[in-house]
């Protein structure tokens, strides 16, 4: 099947990241597709190995970049691209032959929906089939990244999201108004056995999914104590000595870390985070004679 004209056209973007052999069987499922109107933009984030892509795969654009995470590496590729429909390929799926055809009928018979999602195969288990519900989508994530999107509806990836960051991107189009669609096929499969990931979810030092639900939730929920909370967590995810010092929030633990918020926005420690901190002083001070309330009467 195809779409003739730009009108039609799915621009793939994949970031990728020292793994050319599974990239390069994702790219056989996408050149073997029944829609064939697309273009591939194949974003290279500072590869320690050469992926080899133009020898094998010529009609293909491909961008390198220095190693900055999945989500600059997938704004960098949109910014190269031009199709109406969005498709950001992970480099480890196996894509069904009909699966752009379907994706792109979906959003074709539901111009009201922004994206379109279906199920897939996960080590075996089926997934994600789900209809779309928005009091659910805000509770937990239960859609792939794998999903087509109207580039008219895109608002691109938070950088600063180092986990669950397609659950984010769900949840910002929903605050702007924006539903997905369910297309109740299996549609792809993968695997959580393909090593190294660009995301931080396989590496050691990086979010546990726990502080990665604590924080893309907090960002989402706009109360005034769920900003402070996403405030030291992002302050937390730059700094090392904090890193070090408080290894216990990167679990989601924040005690320690509210303490530490509080001395520093009232003078008792110098830290040059204090403006980003002080517009919160009150949440800090609240939540730290909660938390010694509670240490008191656990004594």
């Amino acid at each position: 099947m195809t779409d003739a004209g730009q009108d039609g056209l799915v621009s793939i973007i994949m970031a990728t990241r020292n793994r050319p052999e599974s990239l390069r069987r994702t790219l056989e499922t996408i050149f073997r597709q029944s829609y064939n109107n697309f273009e591939i933009i194949v974003v290279d984030d500072g590869s320690e190995q050469d992926i080899l892509l133009a020898k094998s795969f010529p009609n293909m654009k491909s961008i390198h970049q220095e190693h900055m995470g999945a989500n600059m590496a997938r704004n960098h590729g949109f910014t190269h691209s031009c199709g109406k429909f969005l498709f950001f390929c992970d480099d480890d799926v196996r894509l069904q032959n009909n699966f752009l055809e379907k994706m792109v009928q979906a959003l074709r018979t539901n111009p009201d929906k922004a994206y379109t999602y279906c199920g897939f195969e996960i080590d075996g288990k089926v997934a994600g089939m789900e209809p779309f519900n928005s009091e659910r989508l805000r509770k937990n994530n239960y859609i792939s990244g794998i999903s087509l999107i109207r580039r008219s509806r895109f608002p691109g990836f938070d950088p600063s999201i180092k986990r669950l960051q397609d659950w984010d991107l769900w949840l910002t189009m929903l605050e702007n108004g924006f539903e997905g669609v369910l297309v109740p096929n299996v549609l792809f499969s993968t695997t959580r056995e393909n090593k190294p990931n660009i995301t931080d979810d396989s590496n050691p030092n990086g979010w546990t999914y726990k502080h990665a639900h604590m924080v893309v939730s907090r960002k989402h929920e706009k109360t005034n104590a769920a900003e402070a909370l996403w405030t030291i967590a992002s302050i937390y995810d730059l700094r090392s000595d904090l890193q070090k010092t408080f290894p216990e929030a990167k679990r989601g633990d924040y005690t320690r870390m509210i303490d530490w918020a509080y001395n520093v926005v009232t003078g008792k420690i110098f830290d040059d985070s204090k403006k980003d901190l002080t517009k919160h002083e009150d949440y800090f001070k609240k939540m730290r004679a909660s938390n010694q309330r509670t240490r008191y009467e656990t004594d």
